[in-house]
């Protein structure tokens, strides 16, 4: 029963967040990931993790949501589905703080962004998830982009048009931006 209250605080959590008040939606999900930890659970425990992460991120909590994005990394590793995700969210959330911190990014910080994107595509096309690639291959290419480089639309367009013919997702508009943009 206690891992049926939990999973629900945890959906209810992430709902408040998204719908009405950020910081008392990160509460709930956050009793609710203690509650499911107490009950044993580990069944997506990576996800929720993850969600917890995108509200701290929502909310300006950047540290505190690289810290929720590694828990979900190391919660429960065996789960490999959400894998891709969470290692592209977690670039995401560094190079953020990177950029606040230093007013920018530095080649450095760009080169691991890189592998860090190939990583992640290179999972989610392990397991057949184009949908799951489509991120990590839009951030690369952004990525690429800053460094001046065009490998970026050599690596987004056949994903793309294999894509585009099923999908009208705010990724998929994201990734026909970036392609016009990368044209010049």
């Amino acid at each position: 029963m206690q891992a049926y209250l939990a999973w629900a605080m945890i959906n209810h959590g992430w709902s408040v967040a998204m719908r009405e008040n950020a910081f008392e939606g990160r509460g709930i999900l956050r009793k609710g990931l203690e509650l499911y930890a107490a009950a044993g659970c580990r069944l997506l425990v990576n996800r929720y993790w993850s969600m917890l992460a995108d509200i701290q991120a929502a909310v300006g909590l950047l540290d505190h949501a690289v810290e929720a994005i590694e828990e979900a990394l190391h919660a429960a590793p065996e789960q490999k589905i959400d894998e891709p995700t969470i290692l592209w969210r977690r670039r995401e959330l560094l190079l953020e703080k990177s950029a606040q911190s230093t007013n920018g990014y530095d080649a450095m910080r760009l080169e691991r962004a890189e592998r860090d994107f190939r990583e992640a595509i290179a999972k989610a096309r392990a397991m057949g998830a184009k949908l799951y690639e489509l991120r990590p291959a839009i951030s690369l290419a952004r990525t690429l982009k800053a460094r001046r480089n065009q490998a970026g639309r050599e690596l987004l367009q056949p994903l793309y048009d294999s894509l585009a013919r099923c999908d009208d997702s705010s990724d998929l508009k994201e990734a026909a931006t970036l392609l016009k943009a990368l044209e010049c």
